[in-house]
């Protein structure tokens, strides 16, 4: 699930963060 690639993770993590699982996984794959 690559929500990075077509979504505004920043605004999601900032606003309220997804699952810890899914946020950590995004992060280390985006940033």
């Amino acid at each position: 699930m690559r929500i990075g690639q077509g979504f505004d993770v920043h605004q999601l993590v900032e606003g309220r963060p997804l699952i810890l699982g899914e946020s950590q996984s995004l992060m280390k794959k985006d940033y």
